[in-house]
């Protein structure tokens, strides 16, 4: 009872600690933000903010500016106080709010959640929030008209998508996989022998060597931690696990004839902690999970050593010291000291009453400082005799996480397979967190302990950003901003003070000097584009963004030359992995001319002087064109495209950069031709090149052509959704979620395309809230294969041109009146809507309402991933790999 009434109290503390933190990070006392500020502290700042009389109010408010917080009803602070405290006391978790809750959390993630009730025929007025200047830091509360109902049942409907295990999963491949962004753990049996293994990871547990050890697989590779493990006396008979997408929850039992055990296990959303109840009965019962700790040892020298791969492994590698177990209070620790400083805890405590226990686990990396077991040993004690709350709040996070946006198909197992990756994103990263590398949370073995940035950490980003989870993608760039003299130092010439480059295997910290693949910071960049121009985030873009890209820009302007013919020329480089270098590389020549043309576009939209905006006009109008042929695009300059190539770096210009594209149809022919010579050498075509492909077809809006090569990625593709080449990667499924996106809408060349590669054997699809370039909401159904309605939302008062094949459209806006129809060039509609606007676009004699509801499912393949017996059913499409032996 002592610890219950002092644990409130720390919530108490807490609250009125954090009261001052800013959702953009910009408060005190710790420059908390988004989700880390806890939600009784955002209460109690709506109070303030309405509370002229509070004592602590004003003066808050006259001391530090929080542009955040707006002023609400207050009938809603009310009651939303009174709903949070009560459900905490009861230690419920949150219902789904009848009432617009945007201004409770106040974060991107929100915008739109709201839950209509009204006639179709009559909608209801009702409350909306409409973004500010940034688009993401101040919300304005007005009335609008409501043109659109959500009536998605989301545990139902995710229900649908469950992975589902029938089958013991043996491998990283095959097992259920959580995480929380930072922490990441991973069920399955291991190899053959009787043990339950739960693999734990955490994203920043790496090395903190220089180079003098070796590159950064050597020197600053991810490290190992350790697994748990529940050993059976008798082999393992049966199986059956269900991973819960809506609650993030692995429920199940694993039995053998000597006993069963029965589980529910989840990373907390919020925080560094594992939760692990269980129940076991027969012999099991005197049974314990016990920690098995692993040397904190390159993966790649591990990799090289088992396979005998010389050139994956460094001769006079020193490994650092080995575990070391200690206990203390009821809690044990496994302290892996590094040699360079630092270290990585794990700290756990298992109570057990009888056949019944709760395995509680966290894991904490620190460097220089080496207090990491102190701040794991904080979590587990603060979370001791919290059960209850714990899991309320971890699932408040995952439920406000799904609804960003909606996405259904007439294709029940590529609707699950998406719904996957939306929750393997939840579980990859965190605004604050580092870049997502090649396993994210789940370390494995591997020869990769490292982030890629030829190709992988670009294609791991792509789908949050039309998905609507933008703030989860903010760790790209917050990264690269926070790091940004490691950048700016990877330049080799240290005359070039005014450049930034970054190599290809990076370290969290973006200490990877560039080398022959010269286009890689400026590729990230494209992605943070992409960020900027879905949000339309002024402040990003001056701060970060603008400064960042004139110096990516500008190393390559010192490398330019001019040439006999008079163009500006790029040396010698390499497009990533083909093998030979060439000079005017397509991948360098795609990437400077989009860097020009976007540094030029934001000067021109900004009105901003910059003296150098002259030097990027002359390098558009005199830079070398792409090297062709006969056969389309080449490498480079006198290199053709002649042997096999997994990445599609030479065909940048086509996708994602759209330099090239079919609104000029002459570019059409060149666009084909160019990617039938590619795939026309398969030997070393890999899930991400069937991918790219998908897309490029998707550019050219050939639907049919997109999904046939979609389907290429599953030779690649495993049980678990998770991809395999000679080595664990996250990136190629979530590439395929992007490419999903777009077949249902584009946004490039300043248009937004309403289902512009809609494949024929989808004549059913809706989407809601999907985030077009210009701070757009997207929302569209089509049934039968015909166009129902658009729903477009400006965040941000941006001009919206659209395109859609609806016939004679009528625009309806939330006011409740009718806008004419203003047509733009091939068809493209103009539409002027303020913040916070919208409008729906519906044939002409329709109801200009909408409905957001899910496609019909084939109830003969719901629930199909996992491993399961529903995967070796022949007469079902077989999209995943099946198991060996």
């Amino acid at each position: 009872m002592c610890l219950s009434v002092l644990l409130r109290g720390l919530v108490w503390l807490f609250m009125f600690i954090e009261h001052h933190e800013c959702m953009g990070g910009s408060g005190f006392p710790q420059g908390l933000r988004g989700d880390s500020i806890c939600i009784e502290a955002r209460i109690l700042q709506s109070w303030i903010r309405r509370t002229p009389c509070c004592p602590i109010g004003p003066t808050a408010l006259r001391c530090h500016s929080m542009p955040y917080w707006t002023s609400c009803a207050l009938v809603q602070v009310l009651s939303m106080t009174v709903m949070w405290w009560w459900l905490s006391l009861r230690q419920q978790p949150p219902v789904k709010w009848s009432f617009n809750c945007i201004w409770l959390t106040n974060t991107p993630m929100l915008q739109g959640r709201i839950a209509h009730h009204g006639s179709p025929k009559k909608p209801l007025q009702t409350r909306h929030w409409k973004a500010g200047p940034s688009g993401l830091d101040h919300y304005e509360y007005v009335e609008v008209l409501t043109l659109l109902q959500e009536t998605v049942q989301w545990e139902a409907f995710l229900a649908n998508h469950d992975m589902v295990w029938d089958t013991m999963p043996r491998a990283w491949y095959e097992g259920p996989v959580l995480g929380n962004g930072m922490l990441g753990a991973m069920l399955y049996q291991d190899g053959p022998t009787q043990m339950l293994r739960m693999e734990l990871g955490r994203s920043d547990a790496i090395d903190h060597r220089d180079r003098s050890h070796g590159p950064t697989a050597f020197s600053k590779p991810r490290l190992p931690i350790g697994h748990f493990c529940f050993v059976f006396p008798e082999p393992i008979t049966h199986c059956q696990m269900r991973l819960d997408l809506w609650n993030a929850e692995l429920r199940g039992s694993i039995g053998s004839a000597a006993g069963e055990i029965q589980f529910r296990l989840f990373v907390h959303s919020q925080k560094d902690l594992i939760v692990c109840h269980w129940e076991a009965s027969g012999s099991l019962i005197p049974v314990d999970w016990v920690w098995i700790p692993q040397e904190a040892k390159s993966p790649r020298q591990l990799w090289g050593e088992k396979y005998q791969q010389g050139k994956r492994r460094l001769e006079g590698y020193v490994s650092n010291p080995p575990p070391v177990i200690s206990e203390r209070d009821g809690v044990r620790f496994c302290k892996q000291t590094l040699l360079a400083g630092g270290e990585t805890v794990t700290a756990w405590k298992q109570t057990r009453s009888g056949g019944t226990g709760v395995l509680t686990a966290s894991v904490a990396h620190s460097w220089p400082a080496m207090d990491a077991g102190s701040v794991a040993e904080g979590i587990l004690r603060a979370a001791a005799g919290q059960d209850q709350l714990l899991l309320a709040t971890h699932r408040s996070w995952w439920h406000l996480y799904y609804p960003q946006s909606f996405v259904s198909l007439a294709d029940t197992q590529l609707e699950s397979f998406y719904w996957i990756q939306m929750y393997k994103m939840g579980c990859a990263t965190r605004s604050q967190g580092p870049v997502i590398d090649n396993q994210g949370p789940w370390l494995a073995e591997t020869a990769w302990p490292y982030a890629t940035w030829n190709l992988n950490v670009q294609l791991t980003y792509w789908p949050y950003y039309a998905s609507n989870r933008l703030q989860l993608a903010e760790s790209l760039w917050r990264s690269l901003d926070r790091y940004n003299e490691n950048v700016f130092n990877n330049v080799p010439d240290p005359s070039m003070t005014d450049s930034a480059a970054i190599g290809t295997t990076v370290s969290p910290y973006l200490d990877e000097p560039v080398g022959e693949e010269r286009g890689n910071l400026l590729w990230a960049l494209h992605n943070c584009w992409l960020h900027y121009r879905s949000t339309m985030d002024t402040k990003m873009l001056k701060q970060f963004l603008f400064p960042m890209l004139v110096r990516a820009v500008n190393f390559y302007r010192h490398l330019l030359y001019v040439g006999q013919d008079g163009c500006y020329h790029l040396p010698e480089s390499a497009s990533p992995e083909y093998g030979t270098m060439a000079r005017d590389c397509n991948y360098d020549l795609a990437l400077l001319r989009w860097g020009c043309t976007a540094l030029l576009e934001i000067c021109h939209r900004h009105q901003w002087q910059e003296p150098l905006a002259p030097v990027w006009a002359d390098i558009l109008e005199s830079l070398v064109q792409f090297p062709q042929d006969e056969t389309g695009f080449m490498i480079g300059d006198g290199v053709p495209y002649a042997t096999s190539h997994r990445h599609f770096s030479h065909l940048l210009m086509i996708y994602p950069l759209y330099l090239v594209h079919p609104d000029e149809p002459e570019n059409i022919p060149l666009i084909r031709k160019s990617m039938k010579h590619w795939l026309s050498y398969p030997e070393k075509l890999r899930g991400y090149s069937f991918t790219g492909a998908a897309s490029m077809a998707a550019v050219l809006g050939d639907g049919d052509t997109a999904l046939d090569n979609l389907e290429g990625l599953w030779e690649w593709l495993q049980p678990n959704t998770m991809y395999k080449e000679s080595g664990p990667v996250i990136e190629t499924p979530l590439a395929c979620a992007q490419t999903i996106h777009d077949l249902l809408l584009q946004s490039w060349g300043q248009t937004i395309r309403v289902f512009p590669a809609v494949p024929q054997r989808w004549p059913d699809v809706t989407f809601h809230n999907m985030r077009a370039a210009g701070a757009f909401l997207v929302s569209a159904t089509r049934r039968d294969g015909k166009t129902i309605f658009v729903r477009i939302k400006s965040l941000a008062g941006e001009v919206c041109r659209v395109t859609t094949d609806i016939p004679s459209p009528v625009i309806t806006t939330s006011r409740g009146d009718s806008l004419p129809v203003h047509h733009g060039t091939d068809g493209i509609l103009e539409i002027h809507l303020g913040q916070g606007e919208e409008v729906m676009i519906c044939p002409a004699g329709s109801s200009r309402n909408g409905t957001i509801e899910p496609v019909q499912v084939d109830a003969s393949l719901i629930n199909y991933y996992g491993l399961n017996a529903k995967q070796c059913q022949p007469n079902l499409p077989r999209r995943c790999v099946a198991r060996e032996g």
